[in-house]
């Protein structure tokens, strides 16, 4: 691997956090670090003064968090070769859909590292771990503004990293091209699966789940969808990294040595392609990988999830928490309160089935306000101006609360209203909508119930009484620990 000494340390700090407590890693290695080991006063030394100096009045471990603004668990130490795995999802992808494909991407890494694992037996000797590089935030269809008016984004930006990594190793795309990669946007090898069912030509043995094509191109649209470009200058018979291709949306333009286009039997699963890159000898030495269009993946199975500790690591940043938190104490009774989705734009045009008349969601909140006794309703919304003041207009007076502070971003608004949402008492939303979907998510893992989360907005409401509800499966019923403080 290109990486220098100091590099690697620096690495290895950055993705081996967590708060797990200390005898977690005595009998059961963490899925992150297992038995890897660094000498943490050897690391000290090196990174000293490379970031804001320590207090002397601080711990060994809290100084080495003020340097690189990270925690290290206590007891917990790492060494060994780090191999980087690195992927993006279809340009415009939507915030909620793209927290989605996380999850699929977190998977390929577990079973990578899980792989390592069983082949040096479990041991105390193995010094190789695969760490998952997330993709900046840059163009979100549902932010409605060109990629070039918003800051790109990391993923602590929105949500909690200390909880992330204690479950899986991962890292800012900027930190990888800082720590890692030298400046450079390079990797080793492109990476591209698709389900053969898009290629009725593909011909496939007995019992072959899995088919190379030669050319990167082939996978979809001739390259068009990713921007993919063969870059070496005319008449250069060879450079170090021929193949260009777009990433995270309209983020970045990286350059890769190699390029892989693989056909699957059936839609690719995370287990697919971490199988893919362990057999397959074109990636046997590469450190670093991109996983083109990880949205082409399979959803996992909730218990897959649950059975890897990744199922709720994606928790979000306590400062939009506190602020949600702090909202609900100054605007909502302490009692309870009723909260709402309500979807308008394209889904009032496209989808009248889930976005009933305005009159009609007035009649349903205030009949499920008489039927849970509570007096407030918090509404989240992409309702134009005109139409909050008609919605307001139809309920009692000061029973509707918006949050309609600017944070300066929508991602953030959209988080601190998913937040109170999620904390009523019961909540009501637009079927089909991943807003709504997310909500219900998160409900579960506070502990909600599943009846006062699934219900969503029928086509009309004619008396107020009528019902629909969304699939029971799209409320955990298995509380998150990391939201312990949350339970109800």
């Amino acid at each position: 691997m290109r990486i220098r000494a100091v590099h690697t340390l620096l690495l290895i700090l950055i993705v081996c956090t967590g708060s797990r407590p200390s005898n977690a890693f005595e009998d059961h290695p963490s899925p992150v670090c297992r038995s890897l080991f660094i000498d943490a006063d050897a690391l000290y030394k090196l990174v000293k003064g490379r970031r804001k100096e320590p207090r002397e009045d601080q711990t060994h471990h809290e100084q080495l968090a003020a340097l690189n603004g990270i925690l290290l668990p206590g007891g917990l130490r790492c060494h060994g070769a780090l191999r980087f795995l690195l992927y993006d999802v279809k340009i415009g992808e939507g915030f909620n859909l793209q927290k989605d494909v996380f999850y699929r991407a977190a998977l390929v890494v577990h079973r990578l590292n899980q792989h390592t694992w069983q082949r040096c037996g479990g041991g105390r000797s193995c010094h190789e771990m695969w760490v998952l590089v997330l993709p900046p935030w840059c163009h979100v269809v549902h932010w409605r503004a060109p990629t070039d008016d918003r800051p790109r984004l990391p993923w602590g930006a929105f949500f909690d990293m200390q909880v992330m990594r204690s479950v899986v190793p991962v890292m800012e795309w900027d930190e990888y091209i800082e720590t890692a990669n030298d400046g450079m946007l390079e990797v080793d090898t492109l990476l591209w699966g698709q389900w053969k069912g898009f290629f009725p030509d593909a011909s496939f043995d007995k019992d072959q789940n899995r088919l190379q094509m030669q050319d990167f191109t082939k996978c979809e649209g001739g390259g068009r969808s990713v921007n993919y470009r063969h870059h070496c200058a005319d008449g250069e018979s060879s450079c170090s990294h021929p193949h260009q291709v777009g990433y995270s949306g309209k983020c970045d333009i990286v350059n890769a040595r190699d390029a892989r286009c693989y056909l699957y039997a059936h839609g690719p699963t995370a287990e697919d392609v971490a199988e893919t890159i362990v057999e397959e000898p074109a990636f046997s030495e590469a450190s670093s990988i991109l996983l083109k269009r990880a949205d082409n993946l399979m959803v996992p199975f909730p218990p897959t999830l649950v059975e890897t500790d990744l199922y709720d690591v994606l928790l979000f940043n306590r400062k939009w928490r506190d602020l949600g938190d702090a909202f609900i104490a100054a605007n909502l009774p302490p009692g309870g309160y009723l909260a709402a989705h309500v979807r308008r734009g394209d889904f009032a045009r496209y989808r009248a089935e889930f976005a009933p008349p305005l009159p009609d969601v007035a009649r349903r909140l205030k009949a499920l306000m008489a039927t849970t006794n509570v007096t407030k309703t918090f509404v989240c919304t992409d309702a134009t101006a005109d139409e909050r003041v008609e919605l307001r207009q139809l309920m009692p007076a000061g029973s509707m609360v918006f949050f309609e502070t600017d944070l300066g971003h929508p991602g953030y608004n959209a988080i601190v209203e998913q937040w109170i949402a999620a904390r009523a008492h019961t909540f009501i939303g637009t079927g089909e909508s991943v807003f709504t979907r997310a909500i219900q998510h998160d409900r579960g893992l506070l502990g909600k119930s599943v009846d006062a989360s699934r219900g969503h907005f029928c086509r009309q409401h004619p008396t107020g009484a009528e019902t629909c509800e969304s699939s029971a499966s799209r409320v955990p019923t298995q509380r998150s620990e990391f939201r312990r403080a949350y339970w109800d």
